[in-house]
């Protein structure tokens, strides 16, 4: 029984051996063909124009930064060929502008006998933009709110007042305005600060710019931030008073006065200016030779840098003098 076995075991062993060398035998005498694919080839591309070398002219989109290829051919000589071996090159002889173009992908082995079956993808469809240099005014958009009773007077200063774009056309009209933008929340004094320029298109979007992913590739600026001024008053009524004169030994508590016009008038100015001013003064008045129940048409003075509301540049008030 067991001879028998053994025996059993012998020709499993010889049949086994057999097949593999009918295989060896199929696969590289009998059919020595063979078919392979290798991915993510890079292209290179050649004859590239001048203005690609200066700068004026860009690929900006591309279906082709790489290609994958199946090839055909004798087995030893497919088995050996790897993706470092394989040359991709799109010839970029008739691209000397802008527009779109499909372009022929050629593929080399550095073997004979080898073919291509299949490129994926099978030509390169490129668009080319002309690069420009364009200006854009710098505009300043506010975050927040000043601290009660302060304002910002006037426009704000900007240095410098434009940004220059570079990049593509296509990119670059887009851009419809570059902002700074300033936080001015809970501030009661001037503003001086460097605000982070954005460049924004005619819905008010903010365009991501620069990689390869954001919303303008290839677009820069020439400068990053702009230094900006807001000048912030504080504005407030205050009351007019007559500035009394008296002669030594005389008591200005023994005047009383009436303002027969506005008595109030609102100021705004420089906040750290309007800050230190609880009235307004008329010109000075000598009261030692009023008699009681004058009445006299005085001058207001306004501080310099201080503006007004106050139409009247003079004030009438009424005199009541105790001697």
């Amino acid at each position: 029984m067991n001879e028998v076995v053994r025996k059993n075991w012998f020709l499993l062993l010889i049949s086994l051996l057999v097949s593999i060398v009918i295989w060896i035998y199929v696969s590289y005498v009998v059919n020595p063909t063979y078919v392979k694919k290798i991915n993510d080839i890079p292209i290179v591309y050649n004859n590239l124009s001048s203005d690609f070398e200066s700068g004026k002219l860009r690929i900006i989109e591309s279906n082709c930064d790489s290609v994958s290829v199946e090839i055909k051919g004798d087995r030893n000589d497919v088995a050996s060929i790897k993706k470092d071996d394989i040359v991709a090159n799109v010839d970029m002889i008739s691209v000397t502008k802008s527009g779109n173009y499909s372009l022929q992908i050629a593929v080399n082995f550095g073997e004979d006998g080898v073919s291509v079956l299949q490129k994926t993808p099978q030509r390169c469809i490129i668009v080319v933009d002309d690069v420009v240099v364009e200006e854009r005014e710098i505009t300043v958009r506010t975050e927040g709110n000043l601290s009660e009773g302060f304002y910002i007077n006037g426009d704000a200063q900007i240095t410098p007042s434009k940004v220059k774009i570079t990049g593509p056309k296509s990119y670059v009209n887009k851009v419809d305005r570059a902002e700074a933008v300033v936080d001015i929340s809970d501030n009661d004094a001037d503003i001086i600060t460097n605000a982070q320029i954005n460049l924004v298109d005619v819905t008010g979007k903010v365009l991501t710019f620069g990689d390869k992913d954001s919303d303008l590739p290839n677009v820069g600026i020439d400068i990053s931030e702009a230094n900006v001024h807001f000048a912030v008053t504080n504005k407030k009524e205050i009351e007019i008073v007559p500035d009394i004169k008296v002669k030594h030994g005389e008591n200005a508590a023994d005047v009383k006065w009436t303002v027969l016009s506005d008595k109030k008038l609102t100021i705004w100015g420089p906040a750290n200016v309007v800050k230190n001013i609880d009235k307004i003064y008329t010109e000075p008045v000598d009261v030692s030779v009023l008699s009681d129940g004058s009445e006299l048409d005085l001058k207001v003075i306004i501080p310099e840098g201080i503006e007004t509301d106050y139409d009247m540049q003079r004030v009438k008030i009424r005199f009541n003098i105790t001697k």
